[in-house]
């Protein structure tokens, strides 16, 4: 039995892009290792990792050949969508995934990476669980894309805001083609077209976020240091003033207000504006500014004798906010009380 591998010119040049696409991943590796940032690190050696397991195991080469290397590729593989939400959500809510997931969800979650270890490393990805698994990928790449939509015009940070777009453009696409060819193009998976266009696709954008990370080191210490020197002092700008006197009167109490509205007070681009309230004044969001000037309102009339009757849903729908729930996130992580907590605390005075 031959068991040499025989490769045509066009598997060659197929060949040739996925290994420079797993030595720009490794540079991106090396520098992440070096330079990242320690609290995503794991995230994101995680998604490297998978990425070039996915990169090794779609090459035209028959499953025979990759032995007991196969087993691995393909849980890494399977693997790559849970890499992807971890680095996403560290990227866009600065804090791990871990951290956000609810506690029976952690309890659960030990168990299921044993079972999928089992199943692609010893059934090798054999049977209906494979299908199940896929579809609960897909379910996560659309959960990544209603998360980077839902908060894009909140978002004022340019870089978040940049990692939203493009997490939107590709994933999105990535889901498209990968329905398209599902149900109408099954058979051009085993093409050599397909192969060809993921591997030269994959090595462009290996190229492409190897660069960027090259690029966003060299420049990190650069832009923190002037950072730290911008926040030294107060800010002067001109706008900043403009900005803080349209704010005045009780405009932020306005229900629906949103950073177009507030940009068009001040006949300003939005963009502007955003890099105003962004870099100008610390803000990481909209919301974060207008809680900044609606709790501190709720805070003067929770704390005024007149006001003691008043439900604490009235004051947060008169201070601009649509329902009780963001109100009350707001007002604890501003204060770290409730809001009942925090009028409480006035009581006796409210006795006298």
């Amino acid at each position: 039995m031959n068991s040499s591998i025989v490769l045509s010119n066009v598997q060659m040049l197929d060949i040739f892009f996925r290994f420079a696409s797993v030595g720009a991943l490794a540079l991106f590796f090396a520098f992440t290792m070096r330079f990242g940032n320690r609290q995503n690190l794991a995230a994101i050696i995680s998604l490297i990792c998978c990425v070039i397991a996915y990169v090794l195991l779609t090459a035209p080469i028959e499953n025979e050949h990759y032995g007991w290397l196969r087993p691995p590729l393909l849980l890494l593989t399977n693997c790559t969508v849970y890499a992807l939400l971890a680095v996403y959500w560290h990227k866009i809510h600065n804090h791990s995934l871990l951290s956000a997931l609810p506690r029976w969800t952690k309890v659960l979650l030990i168990p299921w990476l044993i079972w999928i270890t089992y199943f692609f490393i010893v059934e090798r990805g054999r049977g209906v669980f494979r299908d199940v698994h896929d579809v609960l990928g897909f379910v996560i790449l659309v959960a990544i894309v209603v998360d980077a939509i839902r908060d894009f015009d909140d978002d004022l940070v340019a870089s978040r805001r940049d990692v939203r777009k493009v997490t939107i453009t590709l994933v999105s696409i990535y889901m498209l083609l990968l329905t398209i060819v599902e149900i109408f193009f099954r058979s051009l998976k085993d093409h050599w077209i397909f192969s060809l266009s993921n591997a030269l696709l994959i090595f462009f954008l290996a190229l492409l976020f190897a660069y960027k990370s090259l690029n966003q080191t060299l420049h990190r210490e650069e832009k923190r240091s002037k950072l730290q020197e911008d926040k030294k002092a107060p800010s002067n700008h001109p706008l900043v003033l403009k900005l803080v006197n349209t704010m005045q009167h009780d405009f932020f109490t306005q229900n629906g207000m949103t950073i177009a509205k507030l940009a068009d007070a001040m006949q300003i681009p939005t963009h502007q504006l955003r890099v105003l309230i962004n870099q100008e004044m610390g803000f990481e969001n909209f919301s974060q500014f207008l809680n900044s000037y609606r709790i501190p309102l709720v805070c003067e009339k929770l704390k005024d004798p007149k006001y003691k009757n008043t439900p604490i849903l009235t004051l947060a729908l008169e201070a601009g906010y649509n329902s009780i729930a963001p109100f009350n996130r707001a007002f604890k992580e501003l204060n770290g009380m409730t809001p009942t907590q925090y009028r409480q605390s006035f009581s006796a005075q409210f006795q006298k």
